[in-house]
């Protein structure tokens, strides 16, 4: 074959096998409703698959001419690179549909590695006889170029609109046609991100700790809840689950498939020429400058149904709650409040009416985490860090764990102090900093699951940090359960669990890709979470078994004596509740509650400042790069 031939068909292999790669990735987020950025995106993906393609060529190109100095029968394959170039691109999509479908996140564990050399076999096979009929259909050069032009414009411009998913845009409900029974419930739901049981079990209950936790179990209903796996493979994540906090909160808050409520990531890829962002992780950092806000959700949220039928909400934290949009009845206290950003509380007018955030004191501090430090004078967290050599060595790490702590500490105080002033049908509280000292302080709670064993001083001065959390958490719940009365449910939630991280070739990985990237995180997601419900009509000693993420809207609507609707993907999580309840009140059905009015417009709501700092500190969490 001439050079030119040779060229044309590792071309037209990475094209095909990038508008596959494309195709799957929007056609999974009906995203080819928009024809303009359909095309544009995926004229991007094909250019980067081509570059691909190149240094591929050339990869191949030089193993095989340097292999070939020492082994001389491997001269003859020299000219062969272009074969293995168009066998690694079908390798590449194969090897990264089937471990999304199988929920291997790990990309470097034993099973990924084994699947990329299955999948560039299986590639070697698909070209040779791709090339074997090229040659018997016995073409020149010119009617082939031709041909896959020809068929490229085809596949580019025909296939999505004909064949891809095309979700219409979901029109606004009104109020009035949805039928609302009197169950004279309140609903009190506090989400702890990242809590597991294995925790809960293991160093509170059994400890005669944990006595809120107790209680719980005790008196209401309680078990593991499974969270999500997005079918789109997240390129970022070395390990967990493959689906991000903010789409996972956002499915509890709405019942809804991350492809209806449109909140995916922390953050979303804009690239030139598109008119609206693509909520995709494919781990380029200059592409990935935008943090999703509330702007971006396209599904009705819980407080959003209950505000629209003239029943208030109090809602502190959720995530992508900012900006905050007006209500006519609720309160929104959104995760930016304490950063004092524009619109970050609804009504605005509460911004000066409540307290600014001040971070914790050092001597509350050493009382929470009792193995940290004991200081009793005034000092700065810059000055426990920089002046104790265990900490100095890990300032990232207790950083985080001191600022998660301040800030989930004035979210619940603040919450009580609004409590104190309203009596909301539905109230929610959220706490981050569970997750975040589970990721960055894992391996001193649990050492033995990690080859790089801490020092015994590392461990003595920093393993009370993840069990001094759930205590607190466990405080927290205590503090809202003080407050509920005979007609309100608790309902306690996380999004995922949490557990000890393995990655092989650690050494390797950590000398490519650098400490910040691999080994600073040692506690990643686990796909079992925690429920429980407490209350009025919830079964006592009851172990829930079958309860999902996707449940916690439709659950929290049904009790309130709202129809759960049919686009929904959850259930009411019926196994907990007394059987009294649900006969008196039958679980009723709706189509849909719509999509959001987004009625404010968020002129100049941009801080970069702001911005920046919530960038870096989802990257020292391996959120973003």
């Amino acid at each position: 074959m001439k050079l030119n031939e040779k060229i044309i068909l590792s071309v037209s292999s990475w094209t095909f096998i990038a508008l596959l790669f494309s195709w799957w990735m929007l056609f999974y987020i009906s995203y080819n409703r928009n024809f303009q950025d359909y095309m544009v995106f995926s004229l991007w993906i094909v250019l980067g698959f081509w570059g691909l393609g190149l240094i591929l060529s050339l990869f191949w190109l030089g193993l095989i001419g340097g292999l070939s100095l020492l082994i001389k029968p491997l001269k003859a394959y020299i000219g062969k690179w272009y074969i293995l170039s168009s066998a690694s691109a079908i390798s590449i999509y194969l090897s990264a549909r089937i471990l999304s479908a199988q929920g291997v996140m790990n990309l470097v564990s034993g099973k990924s590695i084994l699947w990329y050399v299955a999948t560039f076999f299986i590639g070697i096979v698909v070209i040779s006889a791709a090339l074997s009929l090229y040659k018997r259909v016995n073409l020149n050069f010119r009617q082939y170029a031709i041909i896959f032009l020809l068929s490229f414009l085809v596949l580019l411009t025909v296939v999505p609109p004909v064949f891809g998913p095309n979700k219409a845009e979901k029109a606004n409900v009104n109020p009035e046609a949805i039928s609302r029974l009197d169950t004279g419930i309140k609903v009190y739901f506090l989400g702890l991100d990242g809590a597991t049981w294995d925790i809960i079990d293991s160093y509170l209950l059994e400890k005669q700790q944990g006595q809120n936790f107790r209680k719980l179990i005790a008196e209401g209903a309680a078990g593991s809840m499974k969270s999500l796996q997005t079918e789109v493979l997240p390129m970022t994540m070395l390990y967990g689950m493959g689906a991000m906090s903010p789409s996972i909160w956002e499915t509890m808050a709405t019942g809804l498939h991350e492809t209806d409520h449109n909140i995916f990531d922390f953050s979303a890829l804009e690239l030139p020429g598109m008119s609206s962002y693509i909520p995709l992780t494919l781990g380029l950092s200059s592409m990935r400058d935008n943090l999703i806000n509330s702007t971006n959700h396209r599904g009705m949220r819980i407080w959003e149904i209950l505000d629209s039928n003239g029943i208030q909400s109090l809602i502190v934290r959720w995530l992508t709650t900012w900006p905050v949009d007006s209500f006519d009845n609720s309160i929104i206290v959104s995760e930016r409040f304490h950063l004092r950003q524009s619109y970050s509380v609804f009504p605005y007018s509460l911004e000066d009416s409540l307290p600014p955030f001040k971070k914790t004191p050092a001597v509350e501090l050493s009382d929470r985490f009792d193995c940290l430090f004991s200081y009793t004078g005034k000092v700065s967290y810059s000055e426990i860090i920089n002046n104790d050599p265990v900490y100095a060595r890990e300032p990232l790490a207790m950083r985080i764990a001191f600022e998660s702590y301040s800030v989930d500490k004035y979210y619940e105080n603040l919450s009580h102090e609004l409590l104190d002033r309203e009596n909301p049908r539905f109230f929610a509280w959220y706490t981050r900093g569970l997750d975040n000292v589970q990721h960055m302080t894992w391996e001193f709670f649990q050492p033995e699951h990690f080859d790089k064993r801490p020092n015994e001083e590392e461990i003595k001065r920093l393993g009370c940090i993840i069990p001094g959390y759930y205590d607190y958490c466990d405080e927290a719940v205590g503090n809202f359960i003080s407050r509920l009365d005979d007609k309100t449910i608790l309902i306690v939630a996380s999004d995922h669990g949490g557990q000890a991280q393995f990655i092989p070739y650690a050494d390797f990985l950590e000398t490519v890709m650098g400490k910040d990237d691999v080994t600073e995180r040692s506690g990643v997601h686990h796909i079992d979470g925690v429920i429980a419900m407490y209350g009025p009509y919830i079964k006592q000693g009851y172990e829930i078994k079958n309860a999902s993420v996707k449940d916690i809207a439709p659950t929290i609507l049904y009790l309130m004596g709202f129809p759960v609707a049919r686009d929904m993907i959850g259930k009411v999580i019926t196994e907990a509740i007394e059987d009294d309840f649900l006969e008196k009140y039958p679980i009723r059905h709706i189509d849909t509650y719509g999509a959001p009015a987004h009625a404010t417009d968020f002129a100049s709501m941009g801080d970069s400042e702001i911005e920046d700092e919530i960038k870096d500190r989802l990257k020292a969490l391996g959120y973003i790069r």
